[in-house]
């Protein structure tokens, strides 16, 4: 289980769970509309690579993605910057941000 400053993820097998963080009421409500804004991006195929969204509950509440591998300290290092310049307003230039799924790097924090 990972906690993150507005959402907690549990990874079990494939998936990754995401749900609003319960310690305060902010990141509780930032958490909704995190989760609430990934599955808005995820469903609307605009061909940005993202870590899909396979299911929601409606509002926010939990999500389910497919789970990523981790990208090492290198191959973050190594990340083309520019690349990601489209998405700069949807993800935090962080290590925890990427992930690698079916050999593509992807964005798994975009919330």
């Amino acid at each position: 289980m990972r906690w993150g400053a507005t959402r907690v993820v549990l990874l079990l097998g494939p998936w990754a769970v995401k749900w609003p963080n319960p310690a305060t009421w902010r990141s509780f409500l930032q958490g909704l509309l995190a989760n609430d804004q990934e599955t808005r991006f995820a469903f609307a195929d605009l061909g940005w690579p993202l870590c899909p969204v396979l299911w929601a509950l409606p509002g926010g509440a939990v999500l389910v993605q497919r789970r990523a591998r981790p990208l090492t300290e290198a191959e973050f290092a190594a990340l083309p910057r520019e690349a990601w310049t489209d998405l700069q307003d949807l993800v935090e230039w962080k290590r925890d941000s990427f992930g690698v799924l079916d050999g593509q790097v992807v964005a798994v924090d975009y919330g």
